[in-house]
């Protein structure tokens, strides 16, 4: 009886063994699934997008919130007065106090100096008189300027942000260069202006010559006036210095200037990279 019981029991692990050899079997036959994540990855063709930045320096391209002069303002401006600052004249909020023929001082609602961000070409200048009596609009003629933004109030943070009272872009022309397989470009500019009042006179000369990659240029601008004269008498006529000469009751002293700009500039532009140095000399006595 011991013996048979043995033998069942035997029987049967051998056969509990056997069985799942005898199920794997059928599934042999079948190729495995893959799941979806395990697929191979589908290689797409590569693709290129190139372009040409369009140096737009109209009022239209400005960021949300600037203001900017018009045009024809702009080329009376010029005319009347060798001052950079005086192109700020018709922006609402925008003032200028008088600090010398070619150094006015912007002010925006009553915030002047360095609570203002004035750059000149995206250049943060910084003033030379230790009164910040010159600001950085006075480091460019106004013949050279092509374009002019204002942020009266906050600005945004892609102008600097960092001023409280506001922001003020002043930026010269960009480098022109001919188009493909065209000849070079040569050209240049003589102006001239004078102003009774102070006798005033104003001369710049501009030369340039740009290739399909290369591009040089020269300006030069020369200012000059003598005291000018107020609309009545305000004050006693006497010498301005000890022996100095006697000033008239309607002029008035330490009025007038004398300075001279100049600039050689270079650029190299190859494909969608533009490389741009620019020299730059001011005589102010």
């Amino acid at each position: 009886m011991n013996r048979r019981m043995r033998v069942n029991v035997l029987a049967a692990a051998i056969g509990m063994v056997l069985a799942p050899a005898g199920a794997q079997q059928p599934a042999q036959d079948h190729p495995p699934v893959m799941p979806d994540w395990a697929a191979p990855a589908t290689r797409l063709p590569s693709v290129n997008v190139r372009g040409l930045r369009l140096f737009d320096t109209s009022q239209e391209a400005s960021a949300p919130g600037a203001d900017a002069p018009e045009a024809s303002r702009m080329s009376r401006r010029r005319a009347s007065s060798p001052d950079t600052s005086s192109l700020l004249k018709d922006i609402p909020g925008v003032e200028v106090y008088g600090a010398g023929g070619v150094s006015g001082l912007p002010v925006i609602h009553g915030l002047a100096d360095e609570r203002l961000r004035l750059t000149v070409d995206d250049m943060d200048l910084l003033a030379a008189c230790a009164n910040h009596m010159n600001p950085a609009l006075s480091y460019i003629d106004p013949a050279k300027v092509e374009s002019v933004r204002v942020y009266a109030g906050i600005s945004p943070v892609s102008v600097g942000g960092d001023s409280i009272g506001g922001s003020i872009q002043v930026e010269s022309a960009p480098p022109q260069f001919s188009d493909p397989g065209e000849p070079a470009l040569k050209g240049g500019n003589v102006g001239a202006h004078y102003r009774s009042n102070g006798h005033g006179v104003d001369a710049s000369l501009g030369a340039y010559y740009a290739t399909e990659s290369l591009h040089l240029d020269y300006e030069g601008t020369w200012s000059r006036a003598k005291n000018y004269r107020a609309g009545r008498v305000f004050k006693a006529a006497e010498a301005g210095r000890e022996g100095g000469r006697v000033i008239p009751a309607d002029e008035v002293g330490s009025s007038g200037f004398r300075v001279q700009n100049h600039k050689l500039g270079a650029a190299w532009r190859r494909g969608v990279h533009l490389l741009e140095a620019d020299v730059n000399w001011q005589d102010l006595p």
